[in-house]
C-alpha cells in the first residue's frame, strides 16, 4: 500500500495539481503529515506553513456529520438554522432550513476568495 506521500508526489509528478498537504490521524493522535509541491506552478515550494482554501473538500465531512445527527434524532433537515443558532432566528435567514444548507438551495452567495 502507498503512503500519502507516495500517492501525491506521483499525482504531482503526473502533473494531476501543482502541490498538495496531508495530515493522517487515529485515536491516539497523528500519524502522518506533510506536504509536497507548489501552491502553483511556478509558485515556491511549500514549506508547511501554506494556507489552503478548503472549499469543496468540506461538503462531505459537514454532510456527513449532519446525516449522522438527524439520524440520531438531534437535528432535522427541515427545521430552520434558527432552531439551532439564536443569531439567524430573525431577519432574512430566519426562515432557512438545514436542508436548504446541505443542498446549496438556500440563495446565499457562494464562498469569498481567501
Amino acid at each position: 500500500m502507498s503512503t500519502p506521500a507516495e500517492l501525491l508526489t506521483e499525482g504531482r509528478e503526473q502533473r494531476i495539481f501543482s502541490g498538495a498537504a496531508w495530515s493522517v490521524g487515529g485515536p491516539q493522535g497523528p500519524l502522518d503529515r506533510g506536504w509536497t509541491g507548489t501552491r502553483r506552478w511556478d509558485g515556491p515550494p511549500l514549506d508547511g506553513d501554506d494556507l489552503w482554501d478548503l472549499a469543496s473538500v468540506t461538503k462531505p465531512i459537514a454532510g456527513l456529520v449532519v446525516m449522522a445527527l438527524v439520524e440520531r434524532g438531534a437535528l432535522g433537515l427541515d427545521d430552520t438554522v434558527g432552531a439551532y443558532l439564536p443569531d439567524y432566528r430573525d431577519g432574512d435567514k430566519a426562515e432557512l432550513t438545514v436542508r436548504q444548507l446541505l443542498t446549496h438551495t438556500s440563495g446565499i452567495p457562494g464562498q469569498v476568495p481567501l
